[in-house]
């Protein structure tokens, strides 16, 4: 029985090594595998990091050496720009605002010397002469550059500016610019020479934007805003016109011609040099005398004193004639008035300027006996009307 149980024993067990420790054996081959695996990767990456570039921490970053320095390089170069920029709009723009708004202006005067005597003129050929002063603490230079002309905040004409070249320290100086302006809005222009013909003074604007240079640096878009207040015309009432001669030309059976000589002053600081000849109207006290036409059209009606030479035309008709007598009476014995007005369509040639003209209503009066200017001639018999 002993022999049969060890024989049963011996069939079943076929090996003498325990199946669990098979599979240890394998699990410890795959492990070293595995672990000789690893330990050759990471022989690899040591490898591979000690032939690498060393790198250097960037914020959050790790560069290369040139990468580093290329960022550092950067850095300096933005940071360098944002103080540029920062001193620009904090230091240089203010300077050069502050620069332009150191220079006065004022108006010494403004001559018209040409205009076409045309319905649709928008050229005006001038001479404007402004006096500047300026108390600087830089050297500064503009580019020429063009300037408005506005009127009650309306534009009405523009002209170029020249270039200016604005010493450092106080200065004072006078610049003309002569040249072409152009009316940009007829209407706005009227309006403003209307006021030049009857006010005392006349408020312009004149608006421009300068390019100026200073210290090697530019800068455009300055804000040059100047208002300029001038004395205007006003209807000639501040000096009196004086009747320097009356000389009877010539009676026909339509008409009477009178040569009158008088000295107007215009006091304002704008000159109608260049408008050519007016054809005025002209009144005795609230009666209409007659058409005055200026004889000189290439004097205009300039600044200051000036000799003007109008041929009177009246009308020789028996309905006028009450008019005329009463006139010459006046003028040979005693105090006389006279009205010379633009209030009629043929004032003149001068489109822009006939509505203004409307405006112009020039006394011509004297308190005394004018017998001694007047120049009489033969063929017309008026002793006989003003004697009745």
């Amino acid at each position: 029985m002993a022999h049969q149980h060890d024989e049963l024993n011996d069939a079943q067990t076929p090996t003498s090594v325990p199946y669990h420790d098979s599979e240890d054996h394998q699990a410890l081959k795959v492990e070293t595998a595995a672990g000789g695996d690893v330990d050759k990767e990471f022989k690899d990456q040591q490898q591979q990091l000690a032939h690498s570039p060393k790198t250097k921490r960037f914020f959050v970053w790790r560069l290369t050496k040139r990468k580093w320095i290329g960022a550092i390089v950067g850095s300096v170069v933005v940071v360098l720009g944002l103080l540029l920029l920062i001193l620009w709009f904090a230091v240089a723009v203010p300077l050069f605002q502050s620069t332009a708004d150191k220079v006065a202006v004022t108006l010494n005067h403004l001559d018209i010397l040409d205009v076409a005597k045309v319905e649709d003129v928008r050229t005006l050929g001038v001479s404007l002469s402004l006096h500047l002063s300026h108390d600087m603490n830089v050297h500064a230079k503009t580019d020429a550059t063009r300037v408005e002309l506005l009127f009650g905040g309306a534009a009405f004409a523009a002209l170029t500016l020249p270039a200016l070249d604005l010493k450092k320290g106080k200065q004072e100086s006078d610049l003309v610019i002569a040249g072409e302006a152009d009316v940009t809005n007829a209407a706005v222009f009227k309006a403003m020479a209307t006021k030049l013909v009857t006010d005392e003074t006349v408020t312009v604007d004149a608006s421009a934007r300068l390019t100026a240079h200073v210290f090697g640096l530019s800068k455009g878009g300055i804000k040059f805003d100047r208002t300029l207040t001038f004395a205007a015309m006003n209807n000639f009432k501040k000096t009196a016109t004086v009747v320097n001669q009356m000389a009877i030309k010539s009676c026909s059976a339509s008409d009477i011609q009178i040569a009158i000589n008088a000295t107007i002053d215009n006091v304002g600081l704008v000159g109608l040099d260049g408008i050519g000849a007016l054809n005025l109207s002209l009144y005795y006290e609230q009666d209409y005398l007659g058409y005055a036409v200026s004889q000189l059209p290439a004097l205009g009606v300039p600044r200051g004193p000036s000799q003007q030479l109008l041929n009177l035309v009246m009308e020789n008709s028996t309905s006028h004639l009450p008019v005329i007598v009463k006139m010459l009476r006046g003028v040979a014995f005693g105090s006389s008035q006279f009205w010379l007005t633009g209030q009629n369509d043929k004032s003149t040639e001068v489109g822009l300027l006939r509505e203004p003209l409307r405006s112009l209503n020039m006394s011509i009066a004297s308190k005394t006996s004018m017998l001694s200017k007047v120049v009489l001639n033969s063929q017309c018999d008026l002793i006989s009307l003003v004697l009745g």
